[in-house]
């Protein structure tokens, strides 16, 4: 009769080391975006410019910007903030704070353009593998995700185009701060999405509950979205039957 309390602790523990060890991939994959000076993802972008007008690390700066993120959601939406969006808040900066000054003892800073290239591929692989595994271990979203979540729920606009607003304006806030912005900003915003795909369905998701369970899973999601998809479709095709006129 104990087995599902001993399951459920078990689940409990991976999805505590998938949330850390999704951070610290995080933070990891922001250094190096920032020592190869292709843009980082707009959020980042976005704090990075802010960073540079005050006397603080980025790990202060960026603490301070979710604190503020966190206060105004959490009244709008207290079910997407868990243990690990506090974790996420407080702990990236300053990973990103660490593993820059680790850095500097270990690497030179990259000049020649396919060193750079190289050291971006990675990161952007890393930041990927980071995000799938924290998502999938659903103990909170991060931050600036809230923002998102929040606007589509409060305005009825779809997701995509909330999350694409909010990328916009970090990036262009980041732009007017001083933030290098550039391939890597473009890469981050709109083209990781799939290798963060692919990594839940191979890793994430079998880790977390086991291979068999994980397939059911995949098959599940792909089912709701395929369903998802025809119901937009039906709901266009009313709309426009409705603008025909009689």
């Amino acid at each position: 009769m104990r087995r599902p309390g001993i399951v459920l602790n078990q689940e409990m523990v991976k999805r505590l080391i998938m949330m850390t060890i999704g951070c610290v991939f995080m933070g990891i994959a922001i250094t190096i975006y920032n020592k190869v000076q292709f843009g980082t993802d707009p959020f980042t972008s976005m704090v990075l410019g802010i960073a540079k007008h005050l006397p603080v690390s980025f790990g202060v700066t960026q603490l301070t910007v979710n604190v503020i993120i966190i206060a105004i959601a959490f009244k709008f939406s207290r079910n997407l903030i868990g243990i690990g969006t506090f974790i996420n808040v407080t702990c990236i900066g300053f990973i990103v704070d660490f593993t820059t000054w680790l850095y500097q003892f270990a690497f030179p800073d990259p000049e020649v353009l396919w060193v750079k290239s190289l050291l971006f591929l990675c990161a952007v692989i890393i930041h990927c593998f980071g995000g799938s595994i924290f998502f999938t271990a659903a103990l909170g979203v991060g931050a600036y995700d809230v923002v998102a979540f929040v606007m589509n729920a409060r305005t009825k606009i779809n997701y995509r185009w909330c999350r694409m607003g909010t990328d916009f304006f970090c990036t262009a806030a980041g732009f007017l701060l001083g933030a290098t912005i550039g391939i890597g900003t473009v890469v981050t915003a709109f083209f990781m999405g799939p290798v963060i795909q692919w990594f839940t369905d191979h890793f994430s998701l079998p880790f977390l509950y086991g291979k068999d369970a994980a397939a059911e899973k995949i098959l599940e999601e792909k089912l709701a979205r395929e369903q998802k998809k025809e119901e937009q479709a039906r709901k266009r095709e009313e709309k426009k039957q409705a603008k025909k006129p009689v």
